[in-house]
């Protein structure tokens, strides 16, 4: 739903031309965000091996190295990415795809995928450890999160508004969940 959101609102709040700009920028970040869920699929049998053995310092290593590669990804992502992200888009569209009302769609876009790498750290970390439930409780106050920051552009005409808005809540939400996974997994493998 970080991205889901976003789109559904911002192809009625955006112009044809502004939405295209944004459609294209979502995917080419939605490619890069992939790249921390192979990642996590990876790493993900280790962890259950480490946790099914109940071999805490294996568990807590594989996950503080995880950990710190994803940061290095979540820069690389968002800096690589803003600076090369145009010239990518000009390879398929036009260098005047981007418009100065539009600037912010992408490096905005990039955190969130920045964002995702954590998110997806978190996520599969708490599955290993079967704590899906309480994950869910959790994406419910985050999609609460993202849904304040949708409604706030109701009281505005401007798109640009608008836009920074709703991508600010999806940061926002997929960040909390990020924040308050990675909290719980503290607890949880310092506990053992």
């Amino acid at each position: 739903y970080f991205r889901f959101i976003p789109s559904a609102v911002l192809a009625k709040k955006l112009s044809e031309e502004q939405f295209g700009i944004y459609s294209l920028s979502l995917h080419l970040t939605s490619a890069v965000s992939l790249l921390s869920t192979l990642f996590m699929f990876s790493v993900l049998p280790e962890l259950e091996k480490h946790l099914k053995n109940k071999d805490w310092d294996k568990t807590r290593r594989l996950y503080k190295n995880a950990k710190l590669f994803l940061s290095l990804g979540f820069v690389a992502v968002v800096g690589l990415g803003t600076w090369l992200g145009p010239w990518a888009i000009s390879l398929v569209s036009s260098k005047d795809f981007i418009s100065p009302e539009t600037w912010f769609l992408l490096p905005m876009l990039l955190v969130l995928a920045g964002v995702s790498y954590f998110y997806d750290l978190a996520f599969l970390s708490l599955f290993a450890l079967k704590q899906e439930m309480w994950w869910l409780k959790r994406e419910l106050l985050a999609l609460g999160l993202c849904l304040v920051f949708v409604l706030a552009t109701s009281f505005t005409t401007q798109s640009q508004i608008a836009s920074i808005l709703i991508l600010t809540g999806a940061i926002a939400a997929e960040a909390a969940m990020a924040h308050w996974g990675m909290k719980r997994l503290k607890k949880l493998l310092s506990k053992s």
